[in-house]
């Protein structure tokens, strides 16, 4: 997947930024050590229904203040309102989107093929859910090819620990769903949760040589993503979707010499399609400074920025960047730009790092969409790069002043950016677009002054179609934020 030739953002001298990693963007940090004899981190345990905080994650000390600074980290945006009665009356006969020809390696490459598939009263309803709901509102760009539709079901339909992984989604996405979650759908929910890590587990820990074997990796490496997803999704996640990321981003380094040069059958598609949804969660899990908080930071591997050189010709190429990938990359940058920042004195900044803020806002104000005539430039496209633009924007000249924004200039120049995100994103309100836009939601929320406005994010946000744990979380920050009387909130 990465290569020592992959070109970087040049704002950052590195092949690969660890979580330690944070001094001098000039300077560069560390590189990773080899990586094909990683060991992957333990998965998380079911956590079941506590939503207490730790003292580190109280929300009243883990949110932006106007600078961008300390909120918890929170994903996309990922959710549909839905919520079907009388689920156990209800049974379907789905049909398997199948495309795209499956490799005869992938299909016989479960060891617990010869295992039932979990089966329960609401198995079938799971299932319905995850093809005509949770697949729509995981991704932005709904005319690429879905690949949690045409690549990951094609192989779940021959392999169950997959469709184990799929029906666990769809339990998830449906309990999100609801006001007041059904206790028995909950239970079989999270039933499901639990044989998926053990089975997961099982296939890697059993001592055989299968964990060296492309398809097999690629089997795996889907059912973590799909983790990962669950993680996005349910109630009182809590951060527990970075150990997954860390255990994909493992498998996902281990295959790092195996990138496609093209994308014909479904494993090189569906390699392709994993790279973009990684790079995507790593990028927007950055609403802090870098390595604030080492157990939710990640490192900035080389292709985080070109991964769209990386999976050009894909068809489902832009289904969650929709083409502004361009845009996506300089969140790294802001972050460890903000990182140093707040590493000098408030009031004397270094002319060095001053300079760095001035050409990388000189390469955000300048972005423009990328000449390929294969893509459809739309309204919506042009909407969603505007208002990640300004995002990055308020994100930078917020954290270029350090801890505390004092300057009037600053505040009333923050404010227009703030002010033309908002009016903007109100115009995506009933597009796919909503699915990408929890990250700029939550930079241009942090640094809301006005009461109205306050309320208009707030309406945005509770009545989404969108009811996703993340959203409720971002809801809950925000209104602490709002109420915090410290002058670095105001």
């Amino acid at each position: 997947m990465v290569s020592s030739s992959t070109q970087t953002d040049p704002m950052i001298n590195t092949e690969t930024v660890q979580p330690q990693a944070v001094s001098s963007v000039a300077n560069g940090p560390q590189q990773l050590q080899s990586t094909k004899s990683q060991q992957l981190p333990p998965l998380v345990e079911p956590q079941g229904t506590d939503s207490r905080l730790t003292p580190a994650q109280d929300a009243s000390s883990q949110c932006i203040r106007l600078r961008g600074m300390q909120l918890q980290s929170a994903h996309p945006i990922q959710q549909q309102a839905h919520s079907p009665k009388n689920l156990r009356d209800r049974q379907i006969s789905p049909t398997f989107p199948s495309r795209v020809p499956v490799s005869p390696k992938l299909q016989t490459c479960s060891e617990s093929s010869k295992r039932p598939v979990y089966s329960s009263a609401f198995s079938n309803n799971f299932l319905e859910h995850y093809l005509h709901m949770t697949t729509e509102i995981l991704v932005s760009n709904t005319k690429a090819e879905n690949p949690f539709l045409q690549y990951v079901m094609p192989l779940a339909h021959s392999d169950d620990s997959l469709m184990e992984a799929v029906l666990c989604l769809g339990g998830t996405h449906l309990c999100a769903s609801m006001e007041t979650p059904d206790p028995a759908v909950r239970k079989a929910t999270l039933g499901l949760y639990g044989l998926v890590l053990h089975r997961l587990r099982e296939n890697m820990m059993s001592g055989s040589t299968a964990m060296h074997d492309r398809q097999h990796k690629l089997r795996v490496m889907t059912i973590v993503m799909l983790l990962c997803q669950i993680e996005s999704l349910q109630r009182h996640h809590r951060g527990t979707i970075f150990p997954h990321l860390r255990a994909f981003r493992s498998i996902l380094l281990s295959l790092q010499d195996e990138m496609p040069s093209s994308f014909d059958s479904i494993e090189e598609k569906l390699q392709g399609s994993m790279l973009e949804i990684y790079s995507y969660l790593v990028l927007v899990a950055n609403i802090t400074p870098y390595g604030l908080d080492e157990n939710r930071t990640l490192p900035f591997d080389s292709f985080l920025f070109s991964f769209g050189e990386k999976v050009a010709g894909l068809d489902s190429s832009g289904v969650i960047f929709s083409s502004i990938d361009g845009l996506f990359s300089l969140i790294p940058s802001v972050s460890l730009l903000a990182r140093q920042r707040l590493e000098e004195p408030d009031n004397s900044p270094s002319a060095g790092l001053m300079r760095k803020f001035t050409e990388l806002e000189q390469r955000i104000s300048g972005w423009e969409p990328p000449a390929d005539t294969a893509v459809v430039w739309d309204a919506d496209r042009d909407s969603l790069a505007s208002v990640y633009r300004h995002a990055l924007l308020v994100y930078l000249k917020t954290a270029r002043c350090g801890a505390v924004v004092g300057d009037v200039r600053v505040i009333q120049d923050v404010q227009e950016h703030v002010n033309s995100a908002i009016a903007t994103m109100m115009s995506l309100a009933m597009s796919t677009m909503c699915a990408v836009l929890l990250w700029p939601v939550m930079i241009v929320g942090s640094c809301l002054i006005i009461k109205p406005q306050q309320n208009m994010v707030y309406e945005g946000l509770r009545y989404s179609r969108y009811k996703t744990a993340n959203v409720l979380q971002a809801i809950e920050l925000l209104e602490k934020l709002w109420r915090d009387p410290a002058p670095e909130a105001s």
